[in-house]
């Protein structure tokens, strides 16, 4: 099986109360992006949905199809991996400005 240099471009975490929590964008080799990967928590956890278009019918059709298995799961675990280090940051963060902001009103 050749190898691919699969990385994660950017991750767009959306706001509390939905089943989709985030978008990612992938870049394959350097040379690939595929964008609009979609985070969704489902019932048996968070799990990875290929970007879709509408088609005239009005139903949506995957844009990309990962047709092996192992690169499938290879590209799951890559993004949800993602997602979660950025939902970590982003919490660190959080604490890091409420920190401060207790600093500065109880020094």
């Amino acid at each position: 099986m050749p190898e691919f240099d699969i990385r994660v471009h950017a991750v767009h975490i959306l706001p509390l109360g939905s089943r989709l929590v985030a978008f990612v964008d992938l870049l394959v080799n350097n040379a690939i992006l595929i964008k609009g990967l979609r985070i969704v928590e489902g019932k048996a956890g968070l799990f990875v949905s290929m970007p879709q278009e509408q088609g005239r019918d009005n139903r949506w059709y995957d844009m990309v199809r990962i047709l092996n298995i192992s690169y499938q799961q290879r590209i799951t675990e890559i993004v949800i991996d993602a997602y979660r280090d950025k939902m970590n940051q982003i919490q660190k963060e959080h604490e890091d400005v409420r920190k401060q902001e207790s600093d500065r009103i109880c020094p």
